[in-house]
């Protein structure tokens, strides 16, 4: 075989790993950004429940008022 031959097997080769390569790189990088957008879709809904939880607990604690108190400035809110 000569070496010429050779050379451009070698060359089709690394040409081909390096292809493979920036194939793996660009697919690990989409799925990095694609955890990353889970992880704050995650935290807006942890953030939205909490804040429906807390207006739970208004809602209960001002009509526990209104029921002991009857003072119909709990009943308005």
């Amino acid at each position: 075989m000569k070496i010429k031959t050779q050379f451009i097997g070698l060359a089709a080769v690394t040409g081909l790993a390096m292809a493979g390569l920036m194939a793996s790189l660009w697919s690990y990088d989409k799925a990095a950004e694609d955890i990353s957008g889970a992880y704050n879709q995650k935290y807006k809904s942890y953030i939205l429940a909490d804040n429906f939880r807390q207006s739970s607990d208004d809602l209960t604690r001002m009509v526990r008022t209104y029921a002991e108190t009857g003072d119909k400035s709990f009943k308005d809110q």
